[in-house]
């Protein structure tokens, strides 16, 4: 992978893959999305690790969503449009930070 900071997105050309910079400032610490322009993979409302949580809030996934991070969550409802991500790999229902929207 590359070198970025966390919240920076990366499109692998050959694989049509979207990855999601999450921690770290080198080459590690990218998140696999999946397919650019597919479905995310593992939605649901719970979880952690590398899955994509779908959420509907009337406010950021800060104090709604548990998870192990890192992880990403899309928003839904108030929150369509947004994507948030985890950014500690601990058990919380903190630390996430808005990537888009």
């Amino acid at each position: 992978m590359v070198p970025a900071v966390p919240g920076q997105s990366y499109i692998d050309l050959d694989s049509g893959n979207l990855w999601i910079k999450v921690s770290g400032t080198q080459t590690l610490g990218w998140l696999l999305i999946g397919p650019s322009g597919g479905v995310p993979a593992n939605p649901g409302t719970g979880g952690g690790g590398t899955s994509m949580q779908v959420f509907q809030a009337a406010s950021d996934p800060n104090g709604n969503i548990t998870a192990t991070g890192p992880g990403l969550a899309i928003g839904d409802g108030t929150q369509l449009g947004k994507l948030w991500a985890k950014s500690t790999a601990g058990t919380s229902n903190m630390d996430w930070f808005l990537l888009i929207g």
